[in-house]
């Protein structure tokens, strides 16, 4: 990191964690947006990631759902803060942060964030995400069962549920963990009910090796009216290595006119299961699908574990605040010095850059 970064960074992570307990003003401009699965498993880990535009200099407050526990991140550490529930990040000219967060044993959270602009005092809000927890149950793939249906949801995409046009369903199963809709019609009608079949009964057989076959039938929303629609899944680690499957290959199939792959990424596993997520189109009948790997030698590799390392401001953050229970705000007093500071430093900063832009 470059001197001049670095006189910058430790400011802007004071300043935020302040930031974190005020309600920030609507501002234009910037455009921060959040991804995280629909469903994880229960204890397992997954990714957050922020996707950022036009922020060169500032930095975001993200707040993590109580119970939910943050792992790590691949944002450096010295331009990292961990407050509690508050993850503090200081961005300069990034365009995305990811960091890793261990999921609850049950329940569901949703996280928020803020986003504070240094370079022009601007700020305001990311659009809250909701994570809902699946237990992780094993079992084998095929079989039977009966329909599972839900009328729960959570709450919409941008944290409201005014609008009611986005909607995600949760599932207790060991296949299908949640499904989200996206319409531009009410969804306050809406149902979906998801049963798993013995097999394609008068359809052709699917492509590949079948995991299972699901018929999931939408109720109360016209697909015509469906502007999106995401189902995330899980398939057992033990039919992958009983089958010899290749991870990378497991799709979502969906039957429509024949059969049809749809995109499918995976998001996230536990010590039992993988899980995915698939866009698709519609609902009618589905098949979990996956290709054997091919015979022959597989070559190995070994991995070192990577520690990363406590952000070192933390440590100093306590220090000058005399606390070491990660307090989830700086005190008033400090804060209004730090605001003081971090004011000369956006100007400072900005100057420079002009500067710079100058002699070029």
């Amino acid at each position: 990191m470059n001197s001049r970064k670095m006189y910058f960074v430790i400011p802007v992570l004071a300043v935020l964690l302040f930031a974190a307990a005020t309600a920030p003003a609507a501002a234009a401009g910037v455009d921060i947006a959040r991804t995280a699965p629909l469903s994880v498993f229960s204890g397992g880990e997954f990714e957050v990631s922020l996707s950022i535009a036009d922020l060169d200099a500032g930095g975001i407050v993200e707040t993590i759902p109580e119970g939910f526990t943050y792992v790590s991140t691949t944002h450096p550490a010295d331009e990292t803060l961990v407050s509690g529930q508050h993850v503090i990040f200081s961005v300069i000219g990034e365009t995305a942060i990811a960091y890793r967060v261990r999921a609850p044993a049950h329940g569901s959270g949703t996280f928020a964030g803020v986003w504070d602009n240094v370079a022009d005092g601007t700020n305001g809000t990311i659009p809250a995400t909701s994570v809902g927890v699946s237990s992780s149950d094993g079992g084998g793939g095929g079989g039977g069962g009966s329909a599972v249906t839900t009328t729960a949801a959570a709450s919409a995409a941008n944290g409201t549920t005014a609008a009611r046009t986005n909607r995600t369903f949760s599932f207790e199963r060991e296949d299908v963990t949640a499904i989200a809709i996206a319409a531009n019609a009410s969804v306050e009608g809406a149902n979906i009910s998801v049963a798993a079949l013995d097999g394609p009964g008068s359809l052709p057989a699917a492509p590949g090796m079948v995991y299972r076959y699901l018929d999931l039938n939408l109720t109360g929303v016209a697909d015509a009216d469906l502007t999106g629609a995401t189902i995330a899944f899980q398939v057992n680690r033990t039919w992958i290595a009983a089958q010899n499957i290749s991870a990378g290959s497991i799709a979502l199939a969906r039957y429509h006119d024949g059969w049809g792959l749809l995109p499918t990424a995976p998001v996230g596993s536990d010590a039992g299961s993988l899980t995915f997520e698939a866009d698709v189109p519609g609902f009618s009948v589905f098949a979990i699908v996956g290709e054997e790997m091919a015979a022959g030698p597989t070559a190995t590799t070994t991995s070192t574990p990577v520690t990363i390392a406590a952000p070192q401001v933390a440590a100093a953050a306590e220090k000058e605040t005399g606390s070491s229970d990660g307090g989830d705000a700086l005190p008033i007093l400090g804060a209004i010095v730090v605001l003081i500071a971090i004011a000369g430093i956006g100007a400072w900063y900005a100057h420079a850059r002009k500067k710079d832009g100058d002699e070029k």
